[in-house]
């Protein structure tokens, strides 16, 4: 399947990017980066892991937000990032 990904910012900047997700072991995947070792701390549960680079990073502003949406096939989520006043 593909992956449609956008990004957005509060600040009106975006971006898009798509890949092939067909030959993803998301599984064996997030078990080899839990024990990388040189992951700063173990994982926790509620921990979100964005892994790479298909969409040109966005630069998080004080007092702002990010939102990634991920669409494969059917299903989609979303993911909201903010940042406090520095």
């Amino acid at each position: 399947d593909s992956v449609d990904i956008t990004l957005t910012s509060s600040d009106g900047s975006s971006s898009l990017a798509s890949g092939n997700a067909s030959g993803l072991d998301l599984p064996e995947s997030l078990v080899w980066l839990a024990n990388h070792p040189d992951l700063p701390r173990k994982l926790r549960a509620g921990d979100v892991i964005l892994t790479g680079g298909l969409a040109k990073p966005l630069d998080l502003r004080a007092d702002g937000w990010i939102e990634a949406t991920f669409v494969v096939g059917g299903w989609t989520t979303t993911v909201r990032v903010e940042r406090g006043a520095d």
